[in-house]
């Protein structure tokens, strides 16, 4: 048998693969932005962490229990005693998902948690 020709396959809707050249997986890549980073202020026993953002926003992570579930959430975000976010596991080891709603356009905002740094956290959003 052949190996594959150059591009990725992809699985569609209608259940046979579709050849997929360089330009169109360009496409279909995610663009991210930064939306905030944090700096760790304080971390706490009972399982809250307080970060301090560079815009001087107060952002506060209730870490939850451990779950079997791998769709669980890790931990909760409050933005300025609001609540902000809810963080998920992904498969890379420092990154987490999480999303916000925009109440007035009723629209979802993805967002990655990048842990690089066990101190400061860079938020980016998907655009």
């Amino acid at each position: 048998m052949r190996p594959p020709a150059a591009g990725r396959l992809e699985p569609r809707d209608t259940g046979r693969l579709v050849k997929m050249d360089r330009k169109m997986a360009e496409k279909k890549k995610a663009k991210f932005a930064l939306y905030d980073s944090l700096t760790l202020q304080a971390k706490y026993e009972d399982g809250w962490s307080k970060w301090q953002s560079r815009s001087g926003a107060l952002y506060v992570f209730k870490h939850l229990q451990p779950s079997s579930k791998k769709s669980a959430p890790v931990a909760q975000i409050y933005k300025n005693r609001k609540y902000f976010s809810g963080v998920f596991r992904t498969d890379k080891p420092r990154e987490f998902s999480g999303d916000i709603l925009e109440k007035s356009s009723k629209r979802r905002t993805f967002l990655i948690f990048n842990f690089e740094e066990p101190d400061r956290v860079k938020i980016f959003q998907r655009l």
